[in-house]
């Protein structure tokens, strides 16, 4: 008889994807979805990508990223879970448009017992995820919202770069 093993995730992302042209109001769609999704109804306009999302956006799908978790044991590594994240992006939707998230550092409100986090020390996290997300591609919107337009090769060569570092480690 063996003794059953608890597995455990090294990393994983979770979000939404949402078909652009539908005839859709967009951010009703986001709000009737939950809160989390309704912080990005600034990058949405009717049923497409309002004006303010830069890129050549081809594609048909809004793609939002939700939470990304990295075990504990491989951080600090010099950028293996963004490597891990960054390989990770592409495979979420092909026909993706925009990849957009919203940079929260949900891991303090465990710290705080899921209490009120203080301001401070939320925007600290925030910022300090905006410059991780920067650094594989994305472009700051507005507020903590970031976004990658996944036709540039921004993320490809934030990716290669990433490898290569790890490498010589």
């Amino acid at each position: 008889m063996s003794a059953a093993r608890k597995t455990r995730s090294q990393s994983w992302m979770d979000g939404w994807t949402f078909k652009l042209g539908e005839g859709l109001d967009l951010a009703l769609e986001l709000d009737a979805v939950s809160a989390d999704t309704a912080v990005f109804m600034p990058l949405v306009d009717g049923d497409g990508l309002a004006d303010t999302v830069d890129g050549d956006l081809f594609g048909t799908r809004l793609v939002l990223i939700n939470h990304v978790f990295l075990d504990h044991a491989l951080r600090g590594h010099g950028g293996v879970g963004r490597y891990l994240t960054g390989l990770a992006i592409p495979r979420l939707d092909s026909a993706a448009a925009c990849v957009a998230l919203h940079a929260s550092p949900f891991e303090l409100r465990k710290r705080y017992s899921n209490r009120d986090v203080p301001v401070d020390e939320w925007e600290a996290g925030a910022m300090a995820l905006g410059k991780l997300w920067q650094s594989l591609g994305f472009k700051h919107h507005s507020g903590h919202l970031y976004v990658l337009d996944p036709s540039t090769l921004a993320l490809d060569e934030a990716v290669d770069e990433l490898k290569y570092r790890l490498m010589q480690n």
